[in-house]
């Protein structure tokens, strides 16, 4: 056997056995080398990589789990050689050809990962990255700022400090395949995201306490006022507390993809920070009645199939509905004051309080700026009995009744 070709190794020899003229090499780390198999057997476990429908598994070495052993071997076998089957059985988990390339590689270099293989490409993010990566996107999509694909990509490539987008596309390609993204949903798919204005709730144990504490109050002022004939408005209450609110139904790209936090069920991406599009504001009460629909479109005039009374009369709408174009398709001070001017009778013809003309009724509503700032339009809820109650800034998502129940439905 030429020197040089069978580069071997036992990891059971030590320096006092190679001065040993009388040891037989066939026996050399025999006992010690079966149960260093089972070892590095039980280590090597799942690494290997499964090609075609063979059964040879191919290893990648330069992974952290696996090189160590590939470093073990090769210290070893800057020793004086032994047999091929000698090395065999004290690392059958080694070939003997990626051995005998890497001794070829190193030459007098230390064994490390970069050394050996010096072509091979590293991970764009490390573990530490990875994690931060899913840390960013579950924040984001708890904020109702959920992550798109284009964004995380951009993001890894940042992280990575890679200038192609491409290559920073196929590392999140291979996080998903590879199972790296545990925290996000669908191991880091995109999902769809359902559409919705800047996070607005205030809820807090006070805060409910106060708006409490107004509504019985109201209630109260109500039954005073509406004292006669007595003992008939207890009855009949239910119909003369009534609530309105806008609901915006915005233009998007169609259904939002994102990256979500696994912990959520329900995923809200923020597409704007105010109310575009089409507005559409409903009146109902609480005996559940519909009241009037107003619709607000962007333009200049109403078209002629919406004019007059054609919504209540053809289209089924309850009586005082009706457009209201303006610039933009959103809420204004002097929409909401052409709106007031239609409403306020058109409450009083509402279901209940129709029949009770000199009784007061409650309307609940935001604190949209319109709805404040317009003094006009209070005087005219004034004039047709109907007290106006605000509700507190950043609470009519639970506060209101409408968005309980009917714009979940429209939505």
């Amino acid at each position: 056997m030429k020197q040089g070709v069978w580069i071997i190794i036992n990891d059971a020899t030590d320096e006092s056995d190679t001065d040993e003229s009388d040891t037989d090499e066939s026996d050399t780390g025999g006992g010690e080398a079966e149960s260093n198999n089972d070892e590095l057997s039980s280590e090597l476990g799942s690494a290997s990589n499964q090609k075609g429908g063979g059964n040879k598994a191919y290893t990648k070495w330069w992974r952290d789990e696996n090189f160590h052993m590939l470093q073990k071997a090769i210290l070893n076998a800057r020793r004086p050689a032994i047999s091929r089957q000698q090395h065999e059985k004290a690392f059958p988990l080694v070939p003997f050809t990626t051995l005998h390339s890497a001794l070829k590689r190193l030459g007098s270099k230390e064994p490390t990962v970069e050394n050996v293989f010096p072509l091979q490409k590293k991970s764009l993010l490390n573990d530490d990255q990875v994690a931060f990566l899913q840390d960013v996107i579950c924040q984001r999509d708890t904020n109702n700022e959920g992550v798109t694909r284009r964004e995380a990509v951009t993001l890894i490539a940042e992280l990575g400090r890679c200038s192609c987008l491409k290559k920073a596309e196929y590392h999140l390609n291979y996080l998903i395949r590879i199972g790296r993204l545990k925290n996000l949903t669908r191991g880091g798919r995109v999902i769809a995201a359902q559409s919705t204005t800047s996070e607005r709730s205030q809820i807090s144990i006070s805060q409910q306490y106060r708006w409490h504490c107004l509504i019985d109050f109201c209630w109260r002022d109500l039954h005073r006022k509406n004292a006669n004939p007595p003992g008939l408005f207890t009855h009949l209450a239910p119909f003369f507390q009534v609530n309105l609110d806008e609901t915006c139904f915005m233009c998007s790209e169609g259904t939002l993809k994102i990256l979500g936090d696994s912990q959520r069920k329900k995923h809200n991406l923020n597409v704007a920070d105010c109310r575009t599009s089409v507005t559409v504001l409903r009146v109902g009460s609480a005996a559940g009645v519909n009241g009037p629909v107003v619709f607000v479109p962007k333009g200049r005039e109403v078209p002629r199939r919406f004019r007059g009374d054609r919504l209540h009369s053809v289209y089924g709408l309850p009586e005082g509905s009706c457009v209201i174009p303006n610039k933009n398709g959103y809420m204004d001070d002097d929409t909401w004051l052409k709106v007031v001017e239609i409403l306020a009778p058109a409450i009083r013809k509402m279901k209940g309080i129709r029949d009770h003309p000199s009784w007061y009724c409650n309307l609940t509503y935001d604190g949209f700026k319109s709805h404040v700032n317009v003094t006009r339009a209070l005087e005219i809820f004034a004039e047709n009995k109907v007290d106006v109650v605000k509700e507190e800034g950043g609470a009519s998502d639970t506060n209101q009744s409408y968005e309980q129940m009917q714009a979940v439905a429209d939505k």
